[in-house]
């Protein structure tokens, strides 16, 4: 038996099969994930506010959106293109893209050359998406949510294809030749101008990785890490300056609100505690069992990238806790990078413990989330057939139940389906939506 689970642990078919049932469950949960809060804003041009139809409508909506919203053109340009077609196209692009982020996590602890004993290890790559799924403090608004996962869940991925060439390189040496030099030099760009926090972890890292180089390896200094730095950096400042983020996103100066912000957001950090204790017992266990140095060395880089993406929110205008996801991340890629030498230990009763524990609750939560879910999509049908009834009525003012859920699971867990503030911002665009003159909304449990 025990041979079999080894087998199944190193097995591809087995990896293959995993990344195909977190495919389906996540698909399934956005198929249960309504539109909500600012997906109904996004339908409409910020230029001129008509209903975005056709691709070039976007590219003025995008302008009016830059200097007056925020400067995430890119992530939202992607976010009023989906808006366009019937959400099922979205459904089945979003877990895709969750289910690679989560191969590229578990992927990454694998660019080492110095250990090799195992080339698979399933319970890892269960172990990564266990800790997404019971970690991430709002799953809904990161993963499922239309515009949030485009924001959050993209970003992080394109983070993590960028970082792919860089830990390679700090690990094995390697380079590339000039036509992928110019590809990574956009894909840095992108990731410089995607979103505030996380661009600023990105050029931090990746300044981290250039004095790696140049002062721990002592080697000079490849073509390719300054042109792709420049290329950051200029995307970042692109992002940075942009009229609406100067007017939106950076905070007063004031001695009294960042101390408040730096409370706020290191109470926030604290809530990954069990990354942060996994982390600091397995660096200590790596440095006593004498394991490769390189390999802590890059943990840490990845830890001060994390404090680096959640910090820099001190100088934020306002917090939310999808902003701190990217923070999240760094620490998990730490502990993925950590967890695959300790496996290869006597370590491995231990973490195979530590997995099980994981996916027991991951079990549990998973049932919950679901069920939630699966409510909140039918309390969101009622309500779509009751909206369609009262146009029919000729009815112009509607009043709608409140959709409310249990778990942070649930897009509206964060935004509200309806307010009762018919001139809330969310009820205009809604009103706009269905073309009738208000919505509000009210209290309602429906059995």
């Amino acid at each position: 038996m025990l041979l079999f689970l080894r087998r199944a642990n190193a097995s591809k078919l087995c990896l293959f099969l995993a990344l195909v049932l977190i495919f389906i469950i996540i698909l399934y949960c956005n198929h249960l994930t309504p539109l909500s809060g600012d997906d109904y804003c996004y339908m409409f041009s910020f230029a001129d506010g008509s209903r975005i139809q056709q691709i070039s409508d976007i590219f003025p909506s995008m302008n009016a959106h830059w200097h007056t919203t925020n400067g995430r053109v890119i992530p939202h340009f992607f976010v009023q293109l989906f808006l366009m077609y019937p959400k099922t196209i979205f459904n089945i692009v979003n877990a895709l893209i969750f289910t690679l982020y989560i191969f590229l996590i578990y992927r990454l602890a694998f660019l080492f050359s110095s250990f090799s004993v195992q080339n698979q290890n399933l319970l890892l790559l269960a172990t990564v998406f266990c800790v997404v799924w019971l970690l991430s403090q709002v799953f809904g608004t990161v993963f499922l949510w239309l515009d949030g996962s485009v924001n959050y869940l993209w970003c992080e991925v394109i983070v993590l294809l960028w970082l792919i060439p860089q830990v390679l390189h700090y690990s094995r040496g390697q380079t590339m030749n000039i036509g992928l030099e110019v590809l990574y030099a956009l894909l840095s760009l992108l990731v410089g101008n995607y979103a505030e926090n996380s661009s600023v972890a990105a050029v931090f890292l990746s300044m981290v990785f250039l004095a790696l180089t140049r002062f721990y390896r002592r080697e000079k200094l490849r073509r390719w890490q300054v042109t792709s730095f420049i290329a950051m950096v200029l995307g970042f400042l692109l992002l940075a300056f942009a009229p609406a983020e100067l007017l939106t996103k950076i905070a007063k100066p004031s001695l009294g609100f960042m101390v408040k912000n730096f409370l706020s957001v290191l109470l926030s950090y604290l809530k990954f505690w069990p990354l942060l204790a996994f982390f600091a017992l397995g660096y200590v266990l790596h440095r006593q069992l004498e394991l490769d140095r390189d390999t802590r060395v890059l943990c840490l880089a990845f830890v001060a990238a994390s404090l680096a993406a959640q910090f820099v929110l001190t100088f934020a205008l306002y917090l939310s806790e999808r902003s701190t996801h990217i923070a999240m991340l760094y620490l998990l890629l730490a502990c993925a990078v950590l967890y695959r030498p300790l496996f290869e230990t006597k370590l491995q009763p231990a973490l195979c413990l530590v997995s099980t524990i994981c996916l027991c609750f991951t079990l549990y939560w998973g049932y919950v989330a679901v069920d939630d879910l699966r409510v909140t999509h039918y309390r969101y049908t009622y309500n779509e057939e009751l909206i369609q009834d009262m146009i029919r009525s000729g009815e112009a003012k509607l009043h709608i139940p409140y959709i409310i859920p249990n778990t942070p699971y649930s897009d509206f867990y964060v935004w509200q389906y309806i307010r009762q503030d018919p001139n809330h911002y969310i009820n205009q665009t809604m009103s706009k939506y269905y073309g009738v003159e208000e919505i509000s909304g009210y209290f309602f449990y429906l059995d």
